[in-house]
């Protein structure tokens, strides 16, 4: 059985440790002690930012999730942002970081009665609202997404993508070829972690067999990271300013 991606406190994850070795889980974050390959979330981010940083860029803006309790794999997004900044040494201004999960950053309705799209509309505005010498150069935003949807608010005040502002999402999904301008994205390579996934579940079942299943007995928890890599398209571009 391979599990794709199991809400960190999904209590029904606990007994499949138990009751059966061929479970893998897919970018799964819990507390269970299932196998699992996850993205590099945190490596994801911080090519983000090293990219940017390589075309120039110094004031980069963060786009967290537009809901609340969005999981590890958000605050592990967040952190490679934080962590790569800190290393190249560029500041990490709160006012340019819409993320629940940080102290200090900008607070933005995220309740019931507001939609996504409500979200990206209010820091669209603020981003917009900025001096130009206060602006951001480059945003990047926790998935393509919500990358877009303030990419949208963007060029409805007036600025370009990529001659005002260069904007990277993450995951390199099917959105990122439609969007005017196509966006760049840190790819996430879905389909080989399913391979993975399914190969160690062959290996592990052929092992078994060799052995004796009741002399087998269970391995230490196999937790595998998938490796992001960058996908440029049209929405970066060098920093002008």
């Amino acid at each position: 059985l391979i599990l794709l991606h199991v809400e960190d406190d999904s209590d029904w994850a606990f007994p499949l440790v138990e009751k059966n070795v061929n479970v893998v889980a897919v970018n799964y974050y819990g507390e269970a002690e299932l196998d699992t390959i996850n993205f590099d979330d945190q490596a994801a981010a911080a090519l983000a930012v090293s990219e940017l940083y390589r075309l120039g860029h110094r004031r980069i803006a963060y786009i967290g999730p537009m809901h609340h309790n969005a999981g590890k794999g958000a605050q592990a997004r967040l952190n490679g942002f934080n962590t790569k900044c800190a290393e190249l040494g560029i500041t990490t201004k709160p006012e340019l970081v819409f993320d629940e999960q940080m102290p200090g950053s900008t607070p933005i309705d995220r309740g019931s009665a507001s939609s996504e799209s409500e979200v990206a509309v209010k820091i669209g505005s603020l981003i917009a609202a900025l001096p130009a010498n206060q602006r951001p150069t480059a945003i990047m935003g926790y998935s393509d997404y919500y990358t877009m949807l303030v990419m949208r608010e963007l060029q409805h005040a007036g600025l370009r993508f990529p001659e005002d502002v260069s904007a990277v999402g993450i995951d390199d999904s099917g959105i990122c070829g439609i969007l005017q301008p196509t966006l760049s994205s840190i790819h996430q390579p879905l389909s080989g972690m399913g391979e993975e996934a399914a190969r160690y579940i062959i290996n592990q079942s052929e092992k078994r067999l060799a052995k004796g299943n009741e002399d087998f007995g269970r391995e230490p928890r196999w937790l595998q990271y998938a490796a992001p890599k960058f996908i440029k398209r049209e929405s970066i571009g060098p920093c002008k300013a």
